[in-house]
């Protein structure tokens, strides 16, 4: 029984191997849009659905004192369809409490995205400032890395 290199052998020479090459790359890209239509987005299994064209961009400022969660926050964010644009680490000590900072009139996503996280309504400040960079400022607590813990 010959080994697979020797069937494929008087394949490429008979077909090229440019030929072979053109097969495996559209047997590739066939089976990746297969299996990206079978996988629904992250964001729809989250039951959350953010537009991504209007969605309000997010800065992160770690307080929390532990960068591994912090991070593992920012991926969560990003799971329900926030674009994190900036993440910061805060040199002072940790906070107890988390809390968040709104602008551009995006006040109603800043709300869904505290729930989403634990953060009470309350520690959301709505600036009427307009800022060109970013759309929520979230300085992450203590309090947020307990309730992901529970």
């Amino acid at each position: 029984m010959k080994s697979f290199s020797q069937r494929l052998l008087p394949v490429i020479k008979q077909y090229g191997l440019l030929s072979m090459i053109c097969v495996v790359a559209i047997v590739l890209l066939a089976a990746f849009l297969i299996n990206k239509q079978q996988d629904p987005p992250l964001v729809q299994q989250q039951n959350v659905i953010i537009n991504s064209k209007t969605a309000p961009e997010v800065e992160v400022l770690d307080a929390t004192g532990s960068a591994k969660s912090a991070l593992e926050i920012i991926e969560k964010i990003r799971a329900y369809g926030y674009d994190v644009v900036e993440f910061r680490r805060l040199s002072r000590e940790p906070i107890d409490k988390s809390y968040m900072v709104v602008y551009n009139n995006k006040l109603n996503e800043a709300k869904k995205l505290a729930k989403l996280l634990g953060i009470e309504e309350e520690r959301i400040s709505n600036n009427d400032k307009s800022n060109p960079y970013v759309d929520i400022s979230i300085i992450i607590g203590k309090d947020v890395l307990k309730k992901r813990k529970e």
